[in-house]
């Protein structure tokens, strides 16, 4: 669980982990999201 998300660390201070994932959402084309039902 993160306790606080990407926009709230002040420029430069974010964890490293999260810095490599903002960066890799930056630079996307496009999202694909898939929703799994119980049925």
């Amino acid at each position: 669980m993160v306790n606080r998300i990407y926009k709230n660390h002040p420029s430069g201070e974010a964890p490293l982990r999260l810095e490599a994932l903002a960066e890799k959402i930056r630079t996307a084309d496009a999202f694909v999201f898939v929703f799994v039902t119980g049925k």
